[in-house]
């Protein structure tokens, strides 16, 4: 998991490494609640070869499996690889009452870089 600058309420960052392992990662989110305004995450398969990801082409050809990208609180993209990973955010958005839930296609992506911050 590759992480860029996450900070809780009293200004502390609550990841101690810029790349964690997703064990990790899901333990420290659990741990609080927290309210996520900006974010930059990238899940990669372990072994690990991280490469820089500015945009979908790179995205696609790099061994990154997911990003999340969040802008302003509530406005989240997902991108995948794994159609059953897709498909299981789907639902999880629809069975939560998620609006707006669609999915990113070469036709339908605006976006120029991965990045929010």
């Amino acid at each position: 998991m590759q992480n860029e600058h996450s900070f809780n309420e009293m200004d502390e960052s609550i990841f101690l490494n810029k790349n964690i392992n997703g064990g990790t990662f899901l333990k420290i989110i659990l741990e609080e609640s927290y309210t996520v305004i900006f974010a930059n995450i990238k899940a990669y398969v372990y072994p690990i070869k991280y490469s820089s990801i500015e945009n979908y082409d790179e995205f696609v050809k790099s061994e990154c499996q997911l990003v999340i990208l969040c802008t302003d609180v509530f406005y989240y993209e997902i991108y995948a690889k794994n159609i059953f990973m897709i498909e299981v955010l789907n639902n999880n958005a629809k069975e939560n009452n998620f609006y707006d839930v669609e999915y990113i296609t070469d036709e339908n992506d605006g976006r120029t870089s991965f990045s929010v911050i």
